[in-house]
């Protein structure tokens, strides 16, 4: 469950949703919609803060452009990013069987409405693995259509330049490799599909404004 708009959590709220992470479910929370769930995000705080450039999580680093941000100190909460200024900006709390994760910039945008790079690693972190499908490489329109006989994969490239990257489709999606093609041509990619341990992993093309449809047998 994702809030990073307008809405303000409530106490009565804060239960509902503590109950749903307790069970086992991730909540992903921006500062403008914490309302009065400090508790639950496991932080106290606010103070005010702006920042511009690296973001450091882990080994990973993000070059950002302005932002602005609430500043919180963690109180049960993990620090999973920081600023270069070393201040915290993103957060997990584990609670019961789930997760709460915290984004102090605003939004998690940058001030000209742009998603941050260190925002879109957290979504990505908590969203691809219950996906069937996942795509490396520039930012692309993915759609997955999912049937009882095979799956097809789009790719909808809305830049000026060609994208080259890599669709991984894991295991739970249950296809296989043999007779995969790119049915909007006809045309067979099963050599071009390799196997990485349980998942299978096809490396493409797709020309600038150009879309490709690829099918997977289950």
């Amino acid at each position: 469950l994702i809030i990073l708009g307008r809405l303000k959590i409530n106490s009565r709220l804060e239960a509902v949703l503590t109950e749903y992470v307790e069970a086992g479910g991730n909540l992903v929370l921006s500062s403008h919609s914490l309302g009065c769930a400090y508790e639950l995000a496991g932080v106290r705080g606010p103070g005010g803060g702006s920042g511009l450039g690296k973001v450091s999580w882990g080994t990973e680093s993000f070059f950002e452009g302005g932002y602005l941000f609430t500043r919180f100190e963690p109180v049960d909460a993990e620090i999973l990013a920081r600023n270069q200024k070393n201040e915290p900006l993103y957060f997990k709390r584990g609670l019961g069987k789930g997760n709460v994760y915290l984004i102090a910039p605003l939004y998690g945008e940058t001030e000209e409405r742009q998603m941050l790079e260190s925002t879109r690693h957290l979504l990505d972190m908590v969203i691809n693995p219950h996906l069937p499908v996942t795509v490396e490489g520039a930012p692309i329109h993915l759609n997955v259509n999912r049937h009882d006989e095979h799956i097809w994969i789009t790719l909808f490239n809305h830049s000026t330049e060609e994208w080259r990257g890599t669709i991984v489709i894991h295991p739970f999606a249950k296809v296989t490799m043999n007779n995969a093609k790119e049915i909007w041509r006809d045309v067979s990619v099963e050599k071009s599909c390799r196997k990485q341990g349980d998942e299978i992993v096809l490396f493409t093309t797709v020309k600038p404004f150009g879309f490709s449809i690829f099918e997977f047998k289950r």
